[in-house]
């Protein structure tokens, strides 16, 4: 056989047997790239938030979070699960070198922010709703109790402030402010009452009125704010602020008839009088307040006999009020799952 033809059939052997032991090996190759080509994605490996909680899964793309009405800005980090991806939040491009973070403003109400993640041909987009305000439904802070070492309050959690009347004699006043959520911080006259010491503080009292405020705040910054109106010097054994008012009255009467002239002081009691376990508003002229009455900013109701109502009221304007057990309407709160506006209207 001629050698060029051996040498041809030599080489075509060669290539036929290198194309049966290989293919495998090439295969394998490919489905290697292919496979790495579908690892690579746009997912979010977290979303993290200045301000609020989230609980972030990179399967779920819309979230909501209620904040604060006092909440203007709002710092949000979107880090990509590849670091070949690219991030946009509210259409602004974040990178590593900023921690992919970006400083959104926020309007109240509602605001819906974008967060649009690309990696290659695969894009995915994540939606975060910040509602900026409407807090008082959102969430409540309280206490659980006061518990004071001098004078006595009716304590209602959602019931913010108390009038307390203590002897001249006593110079200071312990209070135990316990919150309903034991990891909650609470200031007592701006000062930590810690969980360790019972949520205890002693506040030293003036002669008169004392305005003690006791603030409960909770992980998310949100709080409320009760307020002690503490009167050493006291003597009412009421909860409520009575004024008396002493006029002097000279009566003249002829001395033939017998009747002497006398001079005598005619006492009036003005503002909150308790009789018979009922509350009553004396007016100036020591009559009887009937209907609305705004007292130390706040609105009490008080029916046709004078008699200071409680719970729920539906008005003569066909409007319906909650009033809490210290008679203070209750407003921009949701009492028993119905809401209540800023002016305590029941919102149908």
């Amino acid at each position: 056989m001629n050698k060029k033809i051996k040498r041809i059939i030599a080489v075509v052997l060669t290539i036929s047997a290198f194309s049966i032991i290989e293919p495998t090996k090439y295969m394998n190759l490919t489905n290697t790239v292919k496979a790495h080509a579908d690892i690579v994605g746009a997912d979010l490996d977290d979303i993290s938030l200045e301000k609020g909680q989230m609980k972030f899964n990179a399967n779920r793309t819309a979230y909501s979070v209620t904040l604060k009405s006092t909440v203007e800005k709002l710092e949000i980090k979107a880090k990509p699960r590849e670091s070949s991806a690219t991030v946009e939040i509210d259409g602004e491009k974040v990178t590593s070198g900023s921690d992919y973070m970006r400083i959104v403003k926020l309007d109240k109400g509602e605001n819906k922010i974008d967060i649009k993640v690309t990696n290659g041909s695969k894009k995915k987009t994540y939606t975060v709703t910040i509602i900026r305000g409407d807090i008082e439904e959102a969430k409540q802070v309280y206490l659980n109790s006061i518990n004071l070492s001098d004078g006595e309050i009716n304590f209602s959690k959602e019931v913010t402030s108390y009038d307390v009347n203590v002897s001249s004699d006593i110079k200071d006043i312990t209070i135990k402010a316990k919150p309903e959520v034991d990891d909650n911080e609470v200031e007592i006259n701006g000062l930590t009452a810690y969980e360790d010491d019972n949520h205890k503080r002693t506040v030293s009292l003036n002669n008169g009125k004392n305005e003690i405020k006791i603030k409960v705040t909770d992980d998310d910054d949100y709080e409320k704010t009760y307020t002690l109106n503490v009167n050493r010097g006291g003597t009412s054994t009421a909860t409520k602020e009575q004024t008396t008012a002493s006029n002097n009255t000279t009566t003249t009467t002829n001395t033939n008839n017998n009747v002497a002239t006398s001079t005598a002081p005619v006492t009036t009691v003005k503002g909150w009088s308790l009789n018979n376990g009922q509350w009553y508003y004396l007016n100036e002229d020591g009559t009887k307040q009937i209907g609305w009455k705004l007292v130390n900013g706040s609105w009490y109701y008080l029916d046709t006999n004078g008699i200071m109502k409680t719970g729920w009221l539906k008005d003569s304007n066909g409007k319906w009020y909650y009033l809490y057990d210290s008679g203070i309407m209750a407003k921009s709160t949701t009492i028993g799952g119905y809401k209540l506006n800023s002016s305590g209207d029941w919102i149908n």
